[in-house]
Parts: C-alpha cells; sequence; structure tokens
C-alpha cells in the first residue's frame, strides 16, 4: 500500500481550474458499455448528484457508489475486472 501511495505522490498533478462537466446532450452521445464509480463520502465532489445524473443519462451504464468510499475509491480491481471481461467476451462474441 506504501508503494502505491509513493506511486501517487510522485506523479500528482494537481488540476486547479475548474473541473469540465459534460453537458447532458454529451452523456447521452456515450454508447459504450460504462461503470462509473463514486465514492459515497467523497468529499472533492458531489458523488450522489454525479451518480444520480450519470443513472438518469445513461441508464446503459453501471453507476456503483459505495457508501464507505472516498475521493480515491479502493477494493475495486475485481469488479473493475469483471466487467471489462465481460464486455471484451460481449464484444468477440458479437454482442
Amino acid at each position: 500500500m506504501l508503494d502505491l501511495l509513493d506511486a501517487i505522490n510522485r506523479g500528482f498533478r494537481p488540476h486547479l481550474g475548474k473541473i469540465p462537466v459534460f453537458g447532458d446532450a454529451q452523456l447521452r452521445r456515450i454508447e459504450a458499455p460504462l461503470v462509473v464509480i463514486v465514492g459515497g463520502r467523497d468529499k472533492l465532489l458531489d458523488s450522489a448528484d454525479t451518480a444520480r445524473r450519470l443513472r438518469r443519462r445513461l441508464p446503459h451504464a453501471d453507476v456503483r457508489m459505495p457508501a464507505d468510499q472516498p475521493h480515491f475509491i479502493r477494493g475495486q480491481g475485481d469488479a473493475m475486472l469483471d466487467f471489462l471481461v465481460g464486455k471484451t467476451k460481449d464484444s468477440c462474441d458479437g454482442a
């Protein structure tokens, strides 16, 4: 874990400008399979609003909000692999 935190600190480049927000029309154009994981205890972003908006605008998206997670979400590696492997298999099968 310390190696991970060290790597993050070495590569961290703070974003001081306003975070861009996709408009509703832009969101509706996303057709690709999508998984979004936002932290329920995020102090930097309004994750509840983000999750609500994405669920409303992208009904095909898999939107997850672990209630106990902050902005830096841990423990989602297996879920992401399952999503990626499943979507890769689906696309290879012609689905």
